[in-house]
């Protein structure tokens, strides 16, 4: 009889620690979030060579603008990511550190075109699935407005949103030529064809507190 009694003791006390632990991970999954512009980055990947060799960097003085209502609304992940906006008028030559390839594209790339400025919001989510899903996004540059399907995915308190653009959209393909015409050279790939793609891909990591 103690043997049973026991057994149900110990069946009971595993009960009452499961739903203890599954409390406490539904406390942290759940909110409420913060987002944190110092946990944020938005980075770019221009292509070179006809293999199409990714070339990365980060869009640098960035200003984020989210627009979170009340702490209601941070509970839930994709209310932040629909209120998510930014801008950036990129100066990649600051400061004495600087690299030869910062050089050329800011000389030779964003200082042609009619306006630097970069801006990008959330208009609205498209689908979701169990992980992310698409969503429409709002981006501006070089003083074109375009309107983009970008893929997110949400993987415990960390949002990705990746974009893919078209140079050619926004009126961009003069100033990327003469950054061709700069740097060919360097972009020539084993086959000794010099390439620059006009396409970037833009990746925006938001780790919320």
């Amino acid at each position: 009889m103690n043997k049973i009694q026991n057994s149900f003791y110990v069946i009971g006390l595993c009960l009452i620690l499961n739903a203890c632990v599954h409390e406490s991970i539904e406390a942290v999954s759940t909110g409420p979030y913060n987002f944190n512009p110092m946990k944020t980055t938005v980075s770019w990947t221009a292509y070179k060579y006809t293999s199409k060799l990714g070339v990365s960097g980060d869009l640098p003085d960035i200003i984020f603008k989210p627009s979170i209502k009340s702490v209601e609304d941070q509970k839930d992940i994709k209310n932040i990511l629909t209120d998510f906006q930014f801008e950036s008028e990129p100066n990649l030559i600051k400061g004495e550190a600087t690299s030869l390839r910062n050089q050329n594209i800011q000389t030779y790339f964003f200082n042609k075109l009619s306006s630097k400025k970069i801006s990008a919001k959330v208009l609205s989510i498209k689908s979701t699935n169990t992980e992310g899903g698409l969503l429409s996004l709002e981006f501006i540059f070089n003083g074109v407005k375009k309107i983009y399907d970008a893929n997110y995915s949400i993987i415990d308190n960390t949002i990705e949103l990746r974009c893919h653009l078209e140079l050619a959209d926004f009126d961009a393909m003069n100033a990327l030529n003469a950054l061709h015409d700069q740097v060919g050279d360097l972009h020539q790939g084993p086959d000794g064809i010099p390439m620059t793609w006009p396409d970037v891909d833009i990746l925006v990591v938001s780790e919320l507190d």
